[in-house]
């Protein structure tokens, strides 16, 4: 006899009316806090979980296999008719996260360090402003507007 445990997991698409009242909540959650650092899952970082269109339906089944020609036995879960020991196995199994969710990054914060070198750097005023659209970016000496 062989047990096995059969996870099936089905997308459920979440109504539209829910989207479109997630998205628009987003939206003004977003206007009021903009991140302020390069940090992820923390305040005033990024977010890290994206916006899904579905949720998941998680459905657990013990598949008992007796031999070849005999019939598959499914036991739905929980069941408290298995074994105690069964049942801890199952809890255990469904309890572990896969070596992908381990490895994947929950909270993160940028450490900034300042440089000695950088510490007593004078920084000098050039008396010019220079614009953050590059479209506005000029060379002083030919007038071109490009590959600068």
């Amino acid at each position: 006899t062989t047990l096995y445990l059969h996870l099936l997991w089905k997308r459920v698409p979440i109504p539209e009316e829910e989207l479109e009242a997630a998205a628009a909540a987003a939206a003004a959650a977003d206007t009021a806090s903009k991140p302020t650092k390069l940090a992820l899952g923390t305040e005033g970082g990024f977010a890290v979980e994206p916006q899904r269109d579905y949720t998941l339906d998680k459905t657990a089944a013990l598949v008992v296999l007796q031999g070849a020609g005999q019939p598959r036995l499914h036991v739905p879960l929980p069941c408290a008719d298995l074994p105690e020991l069964v049942i801890n196995v199952i809890t255990a199994i469904q309890a572990h996260e896969d070596a992908s969710k381990q490895e994947a990054v929950s909270a993160w914060e940028e450490q900034r360090h300042v440089s000695r070198y950088a510490e007593n750097l004078p920084q000098l005023e050039s008396g010019r402003k220079i614009s953050p659209n590059p479209a506005d970016w000029r060379c002083d000496e030919t007038g071109v507007t490009e590959n600068l």
